[in-house]
C-alpha cells in the first residue's frame, strides 16, 4: 500500500438460511480505512463466458493498474442467483467496469451498466486494452436476454447477427 498505510477489509458472513449469500454480497463493501487511503469499490461486469479465462485475468490486471487502491468486486465470486441481487451489489460500488463478449454487450452486463448510470456512477468500458469512460449505455451490439442465451448456446449466432446488420 502507498506510504505504508494499512487497510483492513472486513467481510461479514452471516450464518444460516438463503440470506447468507445475499448478506455476504451486501457487506462485501464494508471497510475500515486509514485516514489517507481511499478505496474505491469497482464492480467488474462481464459475461459469464469470460469467467476464469486469461482474458478476465488481463482485464483485472488493467483495472488494478488504473485503480491501484481499488477493491474489485467480481460477480463470479458472489454466487448470487437473481439479477436484482447483482444490481444491489452494483449500488454499493463506486465504479463499474465492463467488457464485451465477442463485441457484444450481454443482457446481464447491459442491465448492470444501465443501473450504474442511473445511479450516476462512473462506468468504464475495457476496449483494446484501454479503459474508456462512458456516459450512456451502448446502443450498438447489445443483446437482449433471449439473444444472450442463444449466443451462449452457439456463439455462431453472433456471426448471424453481424451478417443481418450489414
Amino acid at each position: 500500500m502507498k506510504h505504508g498505510c494499512q487497510v483492513d477489509i472486513i467481510l461479514d458472513i452471516v450464518s444460516g438460511g438463503r440470506d447468507t449469500v445475499y448478506d455476504y454480497a451486501a457487506d462485501i463493501t464494508r471497510y475500515y480505512l486509514s485516514r489517507d487511503v481511499i478505496i474505491v469499490k469497482i464492480y467488474f461486469a462481464h459475461s459469464i463466458k469470460q469467467y476464469n479465462t486469461f482474458f478476465e485475468k488481463k482485464c483485472i490486471e488493467l483495472i488494478k493498474q488504473k485503480f491501484p487502491t481499488g477493491k474489485i468486486i467480481n460477480p463470479k465470486d458472489l454466487y448470487l442467483g437473481y439479477m436484482e441481487e447483482f444490481l444491489s451489489v452494483v449500488e454499493k460500488c463506486d465504479i463499474v467496469v465492463f467488457t464485451r463478449w465477442y463485441g457484444y454487450v450481454t443482457a446481464g452486463v447491459a442491465k448492470e451498466i444501465d443501473h450504474a448510470l442511473r445511479l450516476n456512477k462512473k462506468v468504464y468500458e475495457i476496449r483494446k486494452g484501454k479503459m474508456i469512460e462512458i456516459k450512456r449505455i451502448p446502443t450498438e451490439k447489445v443483446l437482449d436476454y433471449d439473444d444472450t442465451i442463444l449466443a451462449y448456446r452457439d456463439p455462431m449466432f453472433l456471426k448471424l447477427l453481424d451478417f443481418l446488420e450489414e
